[in-house]
């Protein structure tokens, strides 16, 4: 009798384990791709050496990039990759502030869509 009533326990907790929800695994919001080498402020020109099992997509002139700090993960810079690459190094055009060498190049993440926006009826004229 009692084995039955222990057992009736352990099948009602291993139900209510498969009722709850699974675990969610969200994504990195910065992925690094590189290191800051070479920083021209004449030019406002940059070189980024791609680090070695970096995911770097294959199309990444023209993509916004940010400079940070290693240690602080400050952001130091945004930059525009541009078209130059060579092997695992690539040039990017500094838009914003000063990056320094070393510091990490990540990809940011990715804008949330934008929802259509509703059309705002015009502003009634008082007479």
């Amino acid at each position: 009798m009692l084995l039955l009533a222990l057992s009736g326990c352990a099948t009602t907790r291993a139900k209510s384990l498969l009722k709850a929800p699974p675990p969610r695994y969200t994504a990195a919001t910065n992925q690094e791709i590189g290191r800051v080498l070479r920083y021209d402020p004449a030019a406002a020109t940059a070189l980024v050496e791609i680090m070695p099992l970096a995911n770097v997509p294959n199309e990444l002139a023209g993509r916004e990039l940010v400079a940070r700090h290693p240690d602080t993960l400050a952001p130091t810079a945004r930059l525009i990759a541009s078209p130059h690459r060579q092997n695992r190094v690539f040039g990017a055009y500094v838009v914003q502030g000063t990056p320094a060498l070393g510091d990490e190049v990540v990809l940011p993440p990715p804008a949330p869509p934008v929802g259509p926006t509703q059309p705002v009826a015009p502003a009634a004229k008082g007479k």
